[in-house]
């Protein structure tokens, strides 16, 4: 959704006009421009509007803002976390007991300039290693300088920032990871122009940086006018056949948004060995043991609570018939 800003006072203040659709805009009123910049990839803004707190601007494109940007980051990060950790049949009190034996877990973080991804990741007390590669190192200064939603993340000792290409990145075979998350940008003007959806860029995940008991997570843009999306989730299932949609609603971006979590998610954890061959959502047990695993955070957490992992898979009509074709076409 392109953005305009104009100014309108020698007070930096300014509006800011988005433009969502061909013949609907949304206005913010006295926005005030905190920072801004052109980098050698990307011109940003850092604003700050009295309704939605702090925004991010990328070339005239708004990326999130304070006001409800833990509606995207929280089911983005905690929803494969959640997914990747240990089966056990035993209820919730066991948690503690097998979080204990939790040695190694890792998550790579590819994009994510904000600071809020790996603010998420490090919620989970057993998590290791975070390894986040974001190509634009001015745009992530000036996050942590101005935008500080990462709450101090990326002083953790645990969290490891490089200012790398995530395309270059996952060529190697340095290291795996239980866990990878890709917050890169949206998939707009077709998957075939943006390479972060394609089925090699997801056989590239599989292959060189993923475990292969691990699992991966992106977000795949709104679902409203994401005509994309059909064609994003066939890549993905052609990588991972348990590749699943998921979704929540984010107010500023005044729709649904959509995410795709695959890999490690075709054993029912009640019946180790087992594999659930259900198309459209993962096992129901996974969701019993989402519920579990989530009571970790959930005290930390604006949106994800351990009781809402179901909701997160319950998709609006429109997008589980694009789901069902996408299975239909797999089939043949």
């Amino acid at each position: 959704m392109p953005i305009e800003v104009r100014k309108r006072t020698v007070k930096a203040t300014i509006e800011l006009t988005d433009l969502f659709s061909d013949d609907e805009i949304h206005v913010y009123l006295n926005a005030k421009i905190i920072a801004a910049g052109k980098s050698d990839y990307q011109d940003y803004q850092i604003l700050e509007t009295k309704s939605a707190g702090k925004m991010l601007i990328i070339d005239n494109s708004m990326q999130s803002c304070e006001r409800d940007e833990h509606f995207y980051h929280e089911p983005l990060v905690h929803v494969p976390i959640a997914l990747a950790t240990p089966r056990f049949p035993q209820p919730s009190p066991a948690v503690a007991q097998y979080m204990a034996g939790i040695n190694d877990f890792s998550v790579l973080v590819l994009g994510g300039g904000e600071g809020a991804t790996i603010r998420e990741v490090v919620k989970w007390p057993f998590v290791k290693d975070v390894l986040m590669i974001d190509i634009d190192q001015d745009l992530v200064d000036a996050c942590i300088d101005h935008l500080q939603w990462d709450d101090g993340a990326f002083d953790d000792h645990r969290v490891n920032y490089i200012a790398g290409d995530a395309l270059k990145f996952i060529e190697k075979r340095d290291q795996r990871f239980d866990v990878v998350i890709a917050d890169l940008t949206d998939p707009e003007g077709g998957v075939q122009n943006s390479l972060f959806y394609t089925t090699e860029f997801y056989q590239k995940i599989k292959d060189n940086v993923l475990k292969p008991s691990g699992v991966f997570c992106t977000q795949t843009g709104g679902l409203q006018f994401n005509v994309y999306y059909k064609e994003t989730l066939a890549n993905a299932r052609k990588v991972w056949p348990e590749a699943y949609a998921f979704a929540s609603f984010v107010p500023s971006f005044y729709e649904v948004w959509g995410f795709i979590v695959a890999g490690g998610l075709r054993y029912c954890p009640k019946s180790p060995g087992v594999k659930y061959d259900c198309v459209s959502q993962p096992c129901f047990h996974l969701f019993d043991h989402m519920q579990q695993w989530l009571q970790i955070v959930e005290e930390k957490n604006k949106a994800v609570k351990s009781s809402s992992p179901a909701l997160l898979f319950e998709m609006p009509n429109y997008v589980e018939h694009a789901r069902l074709d996408v299975d239909v076409e797999n089939k043949k």
